[in-house]
């Protein structure tokens, strides 16, 4: 379950969560409720999140995704550390996909040849054990809900779809407490040389690569962000919102 609305605005923060302050006081988050039939043949197993000490509606688990579940949940002396704080910018994750968002930040990478440090929106990324990634833009530099709306990242090498053309890139092949760290050091680390669609930009020229290598140019040696008012909305039904982005049964 996401919270409700952010605040209609960008501001900055450099907490890997985007909130201002948090509190890490160890209250119920879920229920995992066991069925089984009388005899003990078959056995189903749901998850429910708590509210006002309350079970939810419940969502079945396979059995990889108990397995993952308590994993997450747990550390190894039972007591929250300093991963399991960083996995609180983490909005769903099963044993084959993972997704986070990241708050706005100045990040260097490179656009054909040149280094460049730019101040980028907020992202909101995908990484699936099958070796695909997405990334987005998220309008609001909090923790997004179910129906913020994505908008297209300014890099090169991003379908239309927000699917990564990944080249060079080597992804992790499973996930664990090091993938969001790995995943975004290889995005990073990559050259955009190419745009694959020409919805990038609000305002766009006929050549769109050098547009938007113009365009990422300025904004690192002016030392401007990119905004959100910059970036097109993205359209298509499957891609509109956060909820259609990461596709799984739950949230955390």
């Amino acid at each position: 379950m996401l919270p409700l609305q952010a605040d209609q605005q960008e501001f900055s923060s450099d907490l890997c969560d985007g909130f201002s302050h948090a509190s890490y006081e160890v209250k119920p988050k879920f229920a995992l409720v066991v069925y089984s039939n009388g005899n003990g043949e078959r056995t189903t197993v749901t998850r429910h999140q708590i509210a006002n000490n309350q079970l939810k509606s419940g969502v079945p688990l396979s059995p990889e995704s108990i397995i993952d579940t308590l994993s997450s949940a747990c550390t190894s002396n039972s007591q929250i550390d300093e991963k399991s704080m960083i996995e609180a910018c983490v909005l769903a994750k099963d044993y084959k996909s993972i997704t986070w968002h990241r708050p706005r930040q100045k990040r260097s990478f490179f656009v054909y040849d040149n280094l460049l440090t730019v101040d980028i929106p907020p992202l909101i990324f995908k990484f699936s054990t099958d070796g695909s990634l997405k990334v987005a833009a998220l309008r609001f530099n909090k923790r997004p809900t179910s129906t913020d709306p994505l908008y297209h990242a300014p890099f090169g090498n991003v379908y239309d779809s927000t699917s990564v053309c990944l080249g060079s890139m080597k992804l992790p092949k499973s996930i664990n407490s090091d993938t969001i760290e790995l995943v975004e050091k290889e995005f990073f680390s990559t050259k955009f040389t190419h745009t694959n669609h020409d919805r990038i930009l609000r305002k766009k020229k006929a050549n769109l690569n050098n547009e938007l290598e113009n365009f990422l140019k300025k904004k690192s040696n002016n030392g401007e962000p990119v905004k959100i008012s910059e970036l097109n909305r993205i359209l298509k039904p499957q891609s509109a919102g956060v909820s259609s982005l990461i596709n799984v049964s739950y949230l955390l």
